[in-house]
């Protein structure tokens, strides 16, 4: 059976997500330093950094790990790339939760993060 569309799925899935957590996350960051930076802060601005933070790391790590997964090369690097995937969408999920941004069904933004992973798992044998 060819599985190859499966690590197909995981890398797309890892590289858009983690380029969207490191979109999401640098935005963040330039809003809270910058724009913030010549007042006094509310609540709000460490509750942004404390999300940004690891939205950076595990966009940067999805990101690295999907291009590892459709190279179906070192299988380590494709797997931390997808948990970072699943991570980065739960860190999502929660900020939308938590700051209260209507993010319909957020707990539900960890799916394709799930399937990343479970499509990484079953295709070990196809890397290099």
């Amino acid at each position: 059976m060819n599985k190859t569309w499966m690590t197909k799925f995981a890398g797309i899935t890892d590289i858009v997500v983690g380029g969207l957590g490191t979109v999401c996350s640098l935005y963040s960051l330039m809003y809270t330093l910058v724009i913030h930076g010549g007042r006094e802060w509310s609540y709000e601005e460490p509750i942004t950094l404390m999300f940004a933070i690891p939205l950076l790391v595990f966009g940067i790590l999805a990101m690295v790990g999907g291009v590892y997964a459709l190279k179906r090369a070192r299988w380590g690097w494709a797997l931390t790339g997808t948990i970072a995937t699943f991570l980065l969408l739960f860190v999502l999920g929660v900020a939308g939760m938590v700051l209260e941004i209507p993010i319909p069904l957020s707990y539900l933004v960890v799916l394709p993060g799930i399937a990343a992973i479970v499509f990484t798992i079953i295709t070990r044998n196809t890397f290099q």
